[in-house]
């Protein structure tokens, strides 16, 4: 399914210690940035291998309730992917 097209506004994907995406999901998730749409990994350890996606987010900073309210907090304040990136990132 095109999630993109069913108005999914980001995503959250939770890893566990494998940090291992199969090659077909990550080209699904790099699809989403074409729509401008941030996928957040949380607990991503420095060896996974996504590659670089200009939609990904690593987040491994704070626990995951406060990424899903941060994540929603600023969908509802901008839809600028650099800044959301940017402030995610932040503690």
């Amino acid at each position: 399914a095109n999630l993109a097209k069913q108005k999914v506004h980001g995503l959250i994907i939770r890893m566990h210690h494998q940090n291992v995406l199969p090659d077909k999901f990550i080209i699904a998730l790099r699809s989403l940035g074409r729509a401008r749409i941030p996928v957040v990994i949380y607990e991503a350890g420095p060896e996974m291998k996504m590659g670089r996606a200009a939609n990904f987010v690593l987040v491994d900073n704070m626990p995951l309730a406060a990424t899903l309210v941060k994540l929603m907090w600023l969908l509802g304040q901008t839809k600028d992917l650099s800044k959301i990136k940017r402030l995610m990132k932040r503690c």
